[in-house]
């Protein structure tokens, strides 16, 4: 319970809970209103609230901070609620500012003007654009290339450009020509001498210059001619220096002189000299009683000036020996060779040449031998084989030794899992070692076999009741589980489940009316 000294009244509030069901507690809220009463009549108020002012925001639409206070006039003794309204227009300085922006392919400036303008209570600097003017003439000058002229200048002998550009002023575009003179030169002039003309003795020279006209190089060409060669006579002398073995040959002819313009005498000395053959033939006979043969060398010495041949005979031996190669006994085989090579004299070659190989083969190790294991009616037979090198040959020995096979007595089980899906049923092997008389081994054999089920009931969940006197929800869950491994069948398992009903434990606390 408290009293509103505003309106003069008692709030009293009452709440309260009541179960809904067995899960929820719902809350209830009741509230009365009286008037204060003292002495039998009511409290007058001599004092109302400090007025209230709220927090100062933004109008968007106009601009503007509106300020809202709430205060209270007494009047017949009760507070009356009054609201006042307080409105501060934003308002912006009178600075200006301008911009401009130049577009580099139009050619064309725009000037901004930038105004403080009251926007969401803050002042805020709108653009808006004056005036468009120029700031380049780049389109005009590229178009103005494509209007180049060329010419010539014929007094002058120049070649002229005329080319035309635009040039900014006073925010427009103003053409002006251009002229460009350029001068030109011509290849060099050069000098062409043609081979004398044997027959008339003349030789011809061309010089090549070039002559300016009309802009351009026109060729011309300026011919001479004069006197050149002489009688084609040629004198030979030869002669051998016997000491050096050099035969020289000297040759007298006459030259042409452009300087003196008459020819000149001039001798000519070539020398070589006399080399024999440095080839040497030898030719031989057949082989005598196959013991030797004679070989007959010819070669050439220089004599003077000539070259002679000379002959030296020699006895050579023509005598072939038989070969016979003994090889080791190698280390993956069994046997050795023994090589015999039969050689015959060969007169064309002038060396011994192989006729035939005649080969044999020696006994020189044994094997190693070794040991086998075979089953044979459930026994081991191990067989020892051995082998002795005699006179070039091999002797062969075996030792046999049997042992019986026995099996222990031992029992083992093996269990199948259910599979996944399906409700095929799992078995229980139980095994026992065995012989295999035809391998020597023991082995697992089944001796019995226990069909399990792989599917049990299905869960079974009972309705939920209340138990301990309407405090707690009890559920029970009755289902099966099927057994694995050694176990077969299915166990039934029960669950139960309770949960208490839980309210809140919040005091309240309730006035009474006024005694």
């Amino acid at each position: 319970r408290r009293c509103n000294r505003v309106t003069g009244e008692w709030i009293t509030r009452k709440v309260s809970w009541k179960l809904r069901g067995c899960r929820t507690c719902v809350q209830r809220v009741r509230e009365a209103r009286t008037p204060c009463i003292v002495d039998g009549r009511q409290n007058e108020l001599n004092e109302c609230p400090k007025p209230i002012v709220g927090k100062r925001h933004c109008d968007h639409e106009s601009s503007a901070y509106v300020t809202r206070t709430t205060y209270w006039l007494l009047k017949s003794g009760k507070c009356v609620k009054r609201r006042r309204v307080k409105v501060s227009q934003v308002t912006c300085s009178h600075s200006v500012k301008r911009k401009s922006v130049c577009k580099a392919k139009s050619g064309v400036k725009l000037v901004y003007i930038g105004v403080l303008k009251p926007k969401g209570c803050r002042c805020v600097r709108q653009w808006s654009l004056e005036n468009r003017l120029r700031c380049n003439c780049n389109r005009e000058n590229n178009e103005a290339k494509q209007d180049r002229r060329k010419y010539c200048d014929k007094h002058r002998n120049l070649k002229v450009t005329v080319t035309y550009r635009y040039v900014l002023k006073k925010g427009s575009c103003v053409r002006k020509r251009q002229k460009r003179y350029r001068a030109y030169s011509c290849p060099p002039s050069f000098t062409e001498k043609k081979k004398c003309d044997v027959k008339r003795r003349i030789q011809v020279t061309l010089t090549h210059y070039s002559v300016k006209r009309k802009c351009s190089c026109v060729r011309a060409v300026k011919r001479r001619s004069r006197k050149c060669g002489c009688a084609h006579k040629v004198r030979r002398k030869r002669y051998c220096r016997r000491a050096e073995g050099v035969v020289v040959t000297e040759l007298h002819t006459e030259r042409w002189s452009h300087k003196k313009e008459r020819c000149i005498k001039k001798k000519t000395t070539k020398s070589h000299r006399v080399s024999c053959s440095q080839k040497t033939h030898y030719s031989v006979t057949k082989c005598i009683k196959n013991k030797h043969y004679v070989e007959t060398k010819v070669y050439e010495v220089r004599k003077g000036c000539r070259c002679i041949k000379r002959r030296v005979k020699k006895r050579r031996n023509c005598h072939c020996k038989t070969i016979t190669r003994k090889y080791k006994c190698p280390k993956a085989g069994f046997t050795r060779r023994i090589v015999t090579q039969i050689r015959r004299w060969d007169s064309a070659k002038k060396r011994c040449k192989t006729v035939r190989y005649v080969t044999r083969r020696i006994r020189c190790r044994c094997p190693a031998g070794g040991r086998k294991r075979l089953c044979r009616a459930g026994s081991w037979v191990t067989e020892t084989i051995s082998f002795a090198l005699r006179h070039g040959r091999c002797y062969k020995r075996v030792k046999r030794r049997k042992q019986r096979v026995t099996c222990r007595h031992k029992i083992r089980r093996r269990y199948t899992a259910c599979k996944k899906t399906g409700c095929k049923k799992r078995h229980i092997y139980t095994m026992k070692l065995k012989l295999d008389s035809k391998r020597c081994s023991c082995y697992y054999a089944v001796v019995k076999r226990i069909a399990c089920p792989c599917c049990c009931p299905k869960t079974v969940k009972h309705p939920k009741r209340c138990v301990k006197d309407g405090k707690a929800w009890q559920q029970v869950t009755v289902g099966y589980r099927v057994l694995s491994g050694k176990k077969c069948g299915c166990k039934r398992w029960l669950k139960r489940k309770t949960r208490p009903v839980a309210c809140t434990k919040l005091r309240q606390l309730v006035w009474q009316p006024c005694d």
